[in-house]
């Protein structure tokens, strides 16, 4: 059986003359629903009950049962008080849904699901939680999903592998890509500018000193003393950066370099961002190479 969306439309002016039937209100609606429409005037009921109809047999191709998979009356559409509809089921209807919610209930979740409750919660049920791309592409192998995949004729064993494979070595190349063009960046631009800003902030410490004697440097002490911190630990960074790069990259195993590009080379890039950052804050914006966070977001000159 497919679960899926179901959508329908009906015609409010040809149900217009079946409803003038009884035969035809017991077979489609049920006594709740037959009460309504009749409380209504002609065109209002005609349009309330293709709503209706319309309504069910949405409900029934969502279920993938087709019409004759419940009797109508069992799918009843009712209104709140505020106009908006809603099912009450009954019979082998009502039954199939709590049957079904239940057989499902173990991936149900309707709280937050970025939450470390869900996490905690999933953990709880049994269910996988894959936080990296290299662990979760893992589930391309799993021989219940191969024997699904083969059963459709969707994909063969050999293909699911092959696809795993594949997305493995994509998954390693777009980060030694950003790996690798983080450290252009950082080597040619970021720290260049960093290191030509200290110069800068240096030659006004030392102008002011010769200027008048004794005068205070102490913004300019910290800014450089700061700075000079953050500097050398992009330059550690990059060191380390590269290292791991060059180390993962020549590594043969795809599932293998993929794993380890996740686990040594995003944290290299992490620690190098992090130092990064924290220059950016202090660096004059007209020395800083890349746009930065303010004039992003509000667009300042």
């Amino acid at each position: 059986m497919i679960f899926g969306v179901g959508i329908d439309l009906c015609d409010a002016g040809r149900l217009e003359k079946s409803l003038a039937k009884q035969s035809f209100l017991d077979h489609v609606f049920a006594p709740s629903e037959q009460a309504l429409l009749a409380s209504l005037g002609e065109k209002r009921r005609a349009e309330t009950a293709a709503a209706n109809f319309a309504a069910k047999e949405a409900f029934l191709k969502a279920a993938g049962t087709g019409l004759g998979g419940f009797a109508m009356p069992e799918l009843a559409v009712l209104r709140q008080k505020s106009g908006a509809p809603y099912f009450a089921l009954t019979g082998a209807a009502a039954a199939w849904v709590k049957k079904t919610l239940n057989a499902h209930r173990r991936v149900i979740f309707n709280g937050n699901g970025y939450s470390e409750a869900w996490e905690a919660e999933a953990e709880r049920r049994g269910l996988p939680n894959r936080k990296c791309t290299p662990d979760a592409m893992i589930a391309l192998k799993d021989e219940k999903n191969i024997a699904l995949m083969e059963e459709f004729g969707v994909l063969t064993k050999t293909e699911m592998l092959s696809r795993y494979e594949v997305e493995m070595e994509h998954y390693s190349k777009i980060l030694n890509i950003e790996a690798r063009t983080m450290l252009k960046i950082a080597n040619k631009q970021l720290i260049p500018a960093a290191t030509a800003y200290m110069g800068e902030v240096a030659s006004a410490a030392a102008a002011k000193t010769a200027a008048v004697e004794g005068i205070s440097t102490k913004a300019e002490t910290k800014v450089l003393t700061a700075l000079s911190k953050y500097t050398d630990e992009m330059s550690d960074a990059t060191d380390a950066l590269q290292a791991a790069t060059d180390k993962v990259s020549a590594m043969d195993d795809e599932a293998a370099k993929a794993h380890a590009f996740h686990d040594e080379v995003i944290p290299a890039m992490d620690a190098l961002r992090a130092a990064a950052d924290e220059a950016e804050s202090i660096v004059d914006e007209d020395y800083w190479p890349l746009p930065c966070y303010s004039r992003m977001l509000f667009y300042t000159e």
